[in-house]
């Protein structure tokens, strides 16, 4: 037998990561110790041509596979260490029990969490994120620390969907555009309406005037700022009188008509006119009483009077010193005359003349009242009671006439006649009572002292009586007169 063959099989390194080098070595060195064995069994040095998975000729062959497998496939081969040095391994499924660890390629594990998220610990093995629930997103917890599934909500990241909780947005260099949900501006006029303009940016109105309103400009144009015509309901007007009246004008802006004298009505001025404060035509307007003489100025629209004109009353009679077992006695006043007149014309600027009432005198007749007038219409004061003489029977006057009345268009009444004195005795004995006028009462008869004044405007004075031994006395006065202006639309 030749001399054992003793084969040195080549030491292999390997820089890939799919077949570990101790593997590849191993299987080098089960193939050397197998041409080993089968070289030391031939008898003798072989001769020829080599075959198998060998090539060349003996003594010399040449390696060129490995069960078949051409030379640098390493498939099925079982090898304790093997050294890989260069090259592709390729098609290799690698059993192991023991984990390859981090620093050799591996993971360290021989399991891994299912769904979990794998996490690098540096040359330690590797670690991973548990699952979380549906919807909760990996997120970094810190620099040294392992990163973790969280809920939206604790990241306080918006949500999906509507986005109801997203509080604010900053940054932003570009105006989000109406499709965005933005208004396509940067900057929005203070206290302007918003205009949508489709998908264009959103337009503005200026600030407008205190309590206008915004009013439509179609359907193709914006609103604006302005004031409400009456085809839209409004007034056309940005002020209105103080206390006007409102008066339509159609389309137009409305109109008002100023107030006016207190009690004038609204007028109508027909069908193509507007109305106007005034009288009506024939209305009582207002009415004047003049108590003392002066000038009528009538009241604005007075376009006719209806004058009351009453003349003053005539004073009543006194009565005179009388001795022992004498009587005396004075009438009364009579009225004075009453005239009801209407005018159209003439009236404005009128003269009005009152007439005073009569006086008396101690132990004399009345006096006459004066006479009353306006515009040269005239009432007639009332006559002045009588005065009867001291004596010891019989001691009568005679009453004051009436005034005369002439010259009214409505009605003239003459003043009425006061009654005579009385006598039936020296025992009993009656002064004259004053006449009533239209517009007032005589006065009484008085008993020993002053005879009572007439009442109201126009009233004759009252007359007195005297007894025995007694002083001289007055009779009362009349009653002025007195002018009622009616004044007429």
């Amino acid at each position: 037998m030749a001399d054992a063959f003793r084969i040195t099989p080549p030491q292999v390194r390997a820089e890939g990561k799919d077949v570990p080098p101790e593997q590849i070595q191993a299987g080098f060195n089960a193939l050397a110790q197998q041409v080993t064995v089968a070289l030391n069994s031939v008898a003798s040095d072989p001769t020829g041509p080599a075959g198998g998975d060998l090539s060349g000729t003996y003594p010399n062959p040449t390696v060129s596979g490995v069960n078949g497998s051409p030379a640098g496939t390493m498939a099925n081969q079982n090898a304790s260490a093997v050294a890989i040095t260069g090259g592709t391994i390729s098609g290799v499924t690698l059993s192991t029990s023991t984990a390859i660890a981090a620093t050799s390629g591996g993971t360290g594990r021989n399991a891994l969490t299912a769904n979990a998220v794998l996490i690098g610990e540096g040359s330690s093995p590797v670690n991973f994120a548990a699952p979380g629930a549906s919807g909760t997103i990996l997120a970094s917890t810190g620099t040294n620390a392992d990163p973790s599934f969280q809920t939206k909500a604790s990241l306080t990241i918006a949500s999906s969907g509507a986005n109801s909780d997203i509080t604010s947005l900053s940054g932003l260099t570009t105006a989000l555009s109406v499709a965005q949900g933005g208004t396509g501006r940067q900057t929005l006029t203070a206290h302007g309406v918003l205009l949508g303009e489709g998908t264009a940016a959103i337009n503005q109105t200026t600030a407008g005037t205190s309590g206008q309103p915004l009013l439509s400009g179609g359907a193709s144009a914006d609103p604006n700022w302005g004031t409400l015509t009456p085809s839209f309901g409004g007034t056309g007007l940005t002020t209105i009188t103080a206390h006007g009246v409102m008066i339509g004008e159609g389309t137009s802006n409305v109109a008002t008509v100023a107030p006016s004298t207190a009690g004038q009505a609204l007028i109508s001025a027909g069908a193509t006119s507007d109305p106007v404060f005034g009288y009506p035509t024939g209305a009582l307007i207002n009415v004047q009483r003049f108590t003392s003489s002066g000038t009528y100025t009538p009241t604005a629209g007075t376009n006719s009077v209806i004058v009351e004109i009453q003349g003053g009353g005539g004073s009543g009679g006194g009565a005179v010193l009388t001795g022992s077992g004498q009587i005396s006695s004075g009438a009364g006043g009579g009225a004075g005359g009453y005239i009801k007149h209407r005018m159209t014309s003439g009236f404005s600027g009128a003269t009005v003349t009152i007439g005073s009432g009569g006086t008396g005198a101690s132990g004399a007749a009345g006096g006459n009242g004066g006479n009353t007038s306006f515009a040269g219409v005239t009432a007639n004061g009332g006559g002045g009671g009588g005065v009867g003489a001291a004596s010891s029977s019989t001691s009568l006057a005679s009453g004051g006439t009436g005034g005369a009345a002439s010259g009214g268009s409505i009605l003239n009444i003459p003043g009425a006649n006061a009654g005579a004195s009385s006598y039936s005795s020296t025992a009993i004995i009656a002064g004259g009572v004053g006449a009533n006028s239209v517009l007032g009462s005589g006065g009484l008869y008085a008993v020993g002292t002053t005879g009572s004044a007439g009442g109201g405007f126009g009233g004759g004075g009252g007359g007195t009586d005297n007894g025995a031994s007694s002083a001289a006395l007055t009779g009362g006065v009349g009653a002025p007169g007195v002018v009622i202006v009616w004044e007429y639309a």
